[in-house]
């Protein structure tokens, strides 16, 4: 069973508070960025991030080029992986076991600048999904 949750409580820094589910296993987040054009050059990143704090520091997000889903037990999970791959919209994706003593998270979203230069870039369709623990069998 997936349930999709819409974010609250807005804050200046693009970090939103998710309620989350009591029987909330696992959870994806995706977003879609636009870049206005296609660059070999590093310039910025798209940055992403879910934990049961909100980030207070630049450093609270993932290093350059990681994506954590690989590291699912992690005490926070996101991204910061390259933009201008392409030009216009991209889908950026990660996905996290919560453990069992979480009872909210925070979600936040947004560009790093990599290389100070003109550029425009939006987010939007931010999601959150959970996955409950008690699973239906078939």
């Amino acid at each position: 069973m997936r349930v999709t949750t819409p974010t609250t409580r807005r804050s200046p820094r693009g970090t939103h508070e998710v309620p989350t589910p009591e029987d909330a296993a696992r959870v994806r987040v995706s977003l879609s960025l636009w870049s206005e054009s296609e660059s070999f050059n590093l310039l910025r990143h798209a940055v992403a991030r879910l934990g049961p704090e909100p980030p207070e520091t630049k450093q609270a997000f993932p290093d350059a080029g990681q994506n954590t889903s690989a590291l699912p037990d992690g005490p926070y999970d996101g991204l910061r992986e390259p933009l201008h791959l392409a030009e216009g919209w991209r889908e950026y994706s990660f996905e996290w076991n919560v453990p069992a003593d979480v009872a909210q998270l925070f979600v936040s979203a947004g560009v790093s600048v990599v290389w100070e230069t003109d550029a425009t870039h939006f987010v939007d369709d931010v999601r959150v999904e959970f996955t409950s623990r008690w699973r239906r069998h078939a």
